[in-house]
């Protein structure tokens, strides 16, 4: 909910590309709508976009667009709505085909987590910041002091983690989520997938598991009723 975060609205641009913004506006039939269009500056205050008084404005992004404008919409008897949409400009172009970002690892297996990142900022360096998901919370924690495009994972101690590393050039940003599987071959299949008893008989359900690593990490078994 964009709302929580004081705006209306978000949209994405990339650098020298156009998005055009233009919130829904209804009003009775036969009352007049006047408009006019602010921008925020680097102060934090809103100034009136000279000329802009339409439904819609076109931003054309460099790397001085402002990152919020703000719509006022005023009708015949002086009442008034405003609409705030939050503009970014995306710079950072992160390479999805040599940035591997689903992994499956051996127990104990470690690895390195490796970002391909460019600018469209001819001038512009690359600055970045790695999180882990944080599953009790389902949260991310911050991990202070990796600030580099690659991650080394020892080995995990679970069966999933997720990390993500954000990257920026100063003025647009691009995030990257990575998935890290622990796999140790677990197979598990029903003995029977189909059981059929008769009212008041009982039955006895089996699954057969095995694991390549059961000797070291034993399997456990739990089981549950829909009923």
């Amino acid at each position: 909910d964009y709302e929580d975060y004081g705006y209306d609205a978000e949209r994405e641009v990339w650098l020298n590309a156009s998005v055009i913004l233009q919130p829904v506006v209804t009003v009775v039939d036969g009352i007049g709508l006047h408009y006019q269009w602010y921008e925020r500056n680097e102060g934090g205050e809103y100034t009136s976009i000279e000329g802009a008084k339409q439904a819609e404005y076109k931003v054309t992004a460099d790397r001085n667009t402002a990152d919020y404008y703000r719509l006022v919409v005023t009708d015949d008897y002086g009442n008034s709505e405003e609409w705030i949409c939050r503009v970014s400009v995306q710079t950072v172009v992160i390479d999805e085909e040599r940035t591997q970002t689903d992994i499956r690892l051996k127990p104990e297996e470690s690895t390195v987590l490796q970002v391909f990142a460019s600018s469209l900022l001819p001038d512009a360096g690359l600055s970045y910041q790695w999180f882990k998901h944080n599953d009790t919370e389902d949260s991310w924690d911050l991990l202070q002091n990796e600030k580099a495009a690659r991650l080394g994972i020892s080995a995990l101690d679970r069966g999933e983690v997720e990390y993500k590393c954000e990257v920026s050039d100063g003025v647009g940003s691009s995030t990257i989520w990575f998935d890290i599987w622990v796999s140790t071959g677990l197979q598990v299949e029903a003995e029977e997938e189909e059981v059929l008893v008769k009212a008041g008989e009982a039955a006895t359900l089996r699954v057969i598991a095995s694991s390549n690593y059961s000797d070291k990490y034993p399997i456990t078994y739990q089981w549950y009723s829909s009923i």
